[in-house]
C-alpha cells in the first residue's frame, strides 16, 4: 500500500489509513488472491468500486478500458495520479 510517500507491505489483519487528499493506492503483486475491506466515509464512493468492477468484469482482458476507468473515477471526484 502506497499512502503519500510512504510504501507499506501488509500481512493479513492490517490496517492503513489512506486519508482524503493524501496520493494513496494499493496493488497485490502476489500469485495468491488478496481480500480488502474498504471503509470510506462518506460512503458514496462504493460506487465508483461497483461500476470499476462492473468494468472489469466486461472485459474479455480481465482489465478495464483505462479511458471508460479515469470516466468513471472523474464522476466520483477520484483523480489517477502518476
Amino acid at each position: 500500500m502506497r499512502v503519500g510517500d510512504q510504501i507499506y507491505t501488509i500481512r493479513p489483519r492490517t490496517y492503513v489509513l489512506m486519508p482524503r487528499g493524501i496520493v494513496h493506492t494499493f496493488s497485490n503483486p502476489g500469485a495468491i488472491p488478496a481480500k480488502v475491506l474498504v471503509i470510506s466515509s462518506p460512503g458514496a464512493v462504493i460506487g465508483y468500486f461497483e461500476e470499476a468492477a462492473a468494468l472489469t468484469n466486461a472485459s474479455p482482458t480481465g482489465q478495464p478500458d483505462v479511458q471508460q476507468l479515469v470516466a468513471l473515477a472523474a464522476r466520483y471526484g477520484i483523480e489517477f495520479v502518476g
